[in-house]
C-alpha cells in the first residue's frame, strides 16, 4: 500500500473515532447483531445503545500489517524509510485511542468472553509498537499518544502520563506498563488464539527485561511459562519472536558478567548456519509488479522483522566469542603449557585438567575450532574483524596480560550498539561504562585462574599479597577465587594464614607418573593374589569348555 493511501486511511479510523467519542449511543463491536436492511439505523437495546456491526480492531491491524509490509521491502537506507518511521509513532497513538475505546464500550465481566477478544487484540498491538525499543522512546511515546487523550475518563488504562528525572524511576514506570498489558492477557484472552497471545505477551516481556537489564527477572518470566517446551509447535512468527528474545537474553546475562550463562544461551542460535534467518533478519526482495504479491505477503507474515528492529549479528558473536574466551582460557592455556611441562608439573597439569573436565563445564567447539585454524596460519596479518580482534586478546590473555587484552576488548566498537548502553544506573554510572568495568574485571580473574593453572606445579608458595598486587584485585577476591579452584579440586593446596596477618598459597605437588604407575601395578598385583587365594579355598568354581 502506498504511504498517501495509507496516511487517507488511518484518518478515516481516526475520524471514525471521532464520530464514535462524540456520540456514544452507536458502539461499533464484533458481537451485534446482524442488520439486513443498511438504510435504517439499528435498534437500540435495553441500554438505550444503537449497535453495528464491525471491527476497529480489525481496522488497526490491518493498518499495522500495511505499514510493517511497506517497511520490510523498502530499502532501509533510503529517506522514505526514515519518513514512514515517521508514522510509526502517530499509529501507536491510534491504538492506544483504540484501547480507550474498547475499554469503554466492553464491560468487565466481559473481558473473558468472545467480546473481550477485540480488546486483547489490540493490546497485543500496542505491546508490538513498544517492547523491543529503549526506556527513553516508550516514555516518550506514551507521552505524545496520552497528550491527545482525556487521561482523566481512562484512569482504568496502564499508562506514562510524565517522565521522571532519572532512568531507574522512568524503568520503573516502564515496567508497571508491561506488567499490566501482559496481566490482562494471560487473564482474560479467550479464544482459539489465546495460547498464541500468551507465548507472544511472555516473549515480549522478556525481551523488555532484557534490554533493559533486568536478566533475572526475563529468565524467570521464560522459565515459569515454560514457552521453550512448545515453541517448536509455534507458528513462524512466534519462533521468531523466541530466538530474539534468547539472543537479548544472553545479552543481558553478558553484561551482568555471567560469562557461562550467556555462552551457554547463546551457543545454539550463533553456531546456526542460518541465524538471520533464525532472527527474522533475512532480506525480502519483492517487486509491485507480481501478480502474487497477495500470497507471498500472506505465506512471509512473521517470518521477518523490519531493519529497525534487527539485533546486530556482529555485536552477539562478539558477545559470544568474548564469553567463551573468558570461560575457557584458563583451561585452554592449561592445555598449551602441558606439552611444555615435564615430568611431575606435566602430571599435575594433567590431572587439574581432567578434574576440571568431569565438573562438566561447558565448552565451545566452534571456538576451539576457530582458534585452532588461526594458530596454523603462517602469517596473520592485523585483525579486520570483530572475531579477529577477541582472538588477539586470547594471545595476550593467556600470557597473563589482562591489561592489554581488556584495553582491546573494551575498545571494540560494537558496544555502541549493545542495548542499554546508554542508561544510567543509581551510582551515575552508564551502561558502557558499567560493560567496561565488567570486562576488566573479568580479565583480571581469568588471568589469575590462568596462572594458577599453569605454574601450580612448579610453585611450591606464593604471597598472596604479591597476586593481589600483580593483578591489581583485592586480596579477599584473590582467596575467593582459588580457594574456589581448590575446593573443586581443580588444584591441589591450601591457603595458610601467617602470623603476621599475611596470607599464602601452598601448592602441593603430587608425585611424579611413575609413583602412579607403579601404585596402579600394585593395585593390580594384590587383585590377583586375593582371587587366587579365593580359589585356592574353592570361592570360584570355573567351567572349562569341554572338547
Amino acid at each position: 500500500m502506498p504511504t498517501a493511501e495509507w496516511n487517507i486511511i488511518f484518518e478515516d479510523i481516526s475520524k471514525l473515532l471521532d464520530v464514535l467519542d462524540a456520540d456514544e449511543s452507536y458502539l461499533i463491536t464484533e458481537v451485534a447483531p446482524p442488520n439486513d436492511d443498511i438504510t435504517t439505523p439499528p435498534p437500540a437495546n435495553f441500554e438505550g445503545k444503537h449497535l453495528i456491526v464491525g471491527s476497529v480492531t480489525s481496522f488497526v491491524e490491518r493498518l499495522s500489517d500495511e505499514l510493517t509490509s511497506h517497511l520490510l521491502y523498502l530499502d532501509p537506507n533510503s529517506s522514505e524509510y526514515i519518513s514512514l518511521l515517521k508514522d510509526d509513532s502517530k499509529f501507536y497513538g491510534l491504538v492506544v485511542r483504540a484501547q480507550t475505546y474498547l475499554t469503554r464500550i466492553i464491560p468487565t465481566k466481559s473481558y473473558g468472553e468472545i467480546e473481550g477478544d477485540q480488546l486483547c487484540r489490540i493490546i497485543i498491538k500496542r505491546l508490538e509498537s513498544i517492547y523491543y525499543k529503549p526506556v527513553q522512546l516508550i516514555v516518550l511515546a506514551e507521552l505524545n499518544a496520552w497528550n491527545l487523550l482525556n487521561t482523566e475518563d481512562n484512569s482504568s488504562i496502564a499508562k506514562i502520563i510524565s517522565s521522571e528525572a532519572t532512568d531507574a524511576l522512568n524503568i520503573s514506570q516502564v515496567n508497571s506498563l508491561l506488567d499490566s498489558l501482559c496481566s490482562h492477557l494471560y487473564q482474560y484472552s479467550t479464544g482459539a488464539a489465546s495460547p498464541v497471545y500468551r507465548k507472544r505477551a511472555a516473549l515480549m516481556q522478556a525481551y523488555y527485561y532484557a534490554t533493559s537489564n533486568q536478566f533475572f527477572r526475563a529468565r524467570d518470566i521464560l522459565h515459569l511459562t515454560h514457552v521453550q517446551t512448545t515453541i517448536h509447535t509455534s507458528e513462524p512468527g512466534v519462533q521468531v519472536l523466541f530466538n530474539r528474545a534468547i539472543v537479548q537474553l544472553g545479552l543481558a546475562a553478558f553484561r551482568s558478567g555471567l560469562l557461562e550463562e550467556a555462552q551457554t544461551i547463546l551457543n545454539e542460535v550463533v553456531t546456526s548456519p542460518h541465524t538471520r534467518e533464525l532472527l527474522g533478519q533475512g532480506r525480502i526482495y519483492f517487486s509491485n509488479s507480481n501478480s502474487n504479491s497477495a500470497d507471498n505477503g500472506s505465506s512471509e507474515k512473521g517470518k521477518y522483522v523490519p531493519f529497525h528492529m534487527h539485533v546486530n549479528i556482529e555485536l552477539v558473536d562478539a558477545v559470544y566469542y568474548i564469553s567463551s574466551l573468558l570461560f575457557e582460557v584458563p583451561l585452554m592455556a592449561l592445555q598449551a603449557y602441558q606439552g611444555s611441562t615435564p615430568g611431575a608439573v606435566a602430571y599435575a597439569n594433567g590431572e587439574a585438567q581432567t578434574q576440571a573436565q568431569n565438573a562438566k563445564k561447558n565448552f565451545s567447539r566452534s571456538f576451539k575450532r576457530i582458534l585452532e585454524y588461526t594458530e596454523r596460519q603462517y602469517f596473520q596479518g592485523p585483525a579486520e574483524e570483530t572475531r579477529d580482534t577477541v582472538f588477539e586478546a586470547y594471545n595476550h590473555l593467556v600470557k597473563f596480560n589482562w591489561k592489554t587484552a581488556s584495553k582491546i576488548l573494551c575498545e571494540l566498537r560494537v558496544w555502541n550498539m549493545m542495548p542499554g548502553v546508554s542508561v544510567s544506573n543509581s551510582q551515575g554510572k552508564t551502561g558502557l561504562e558499567l560493560l567496561n568495568d565488567m570486562l576488566v574485571e573479568s580479565c583480571k580473574i581469568q588471568a589469575l585462574k590462568t596462572w594458577t593453572y599453569v605454574n601450580s606445579g612448579t610453585i611450591k608458595n606464593y604471597s598472596v599479597r604479591k597476586l593481589a598486587a600483580r593483578f591489581e584485585i583485592d586480596e579477599s577476591l584473590v582467596c575467593n577465587t582459588i580457594g574456589g579452584l581448590i575446593y573443586r579440586e581443580e588444584i591441589r593446596g591450601f591457603l595458610k594464614f601467617n602470623d603476621d596477618g599475611s596470607k599464602t598459597v601452598v601448592f602441593e605437588k603430587k608425585e611424579d607418573g611413575m609413583g602412579e604407575i607403579v601404585r596402579g601395578l600394585t593395585d593390580r598385583v594384590n587383585s590377583i593374589l586375593e582371587r587366587n587365594e579365593k580359589l585356592s579355598l574353592g570361592g570360584y568354581q570355573i567351567m572349562l569348555k569341554k572338547k
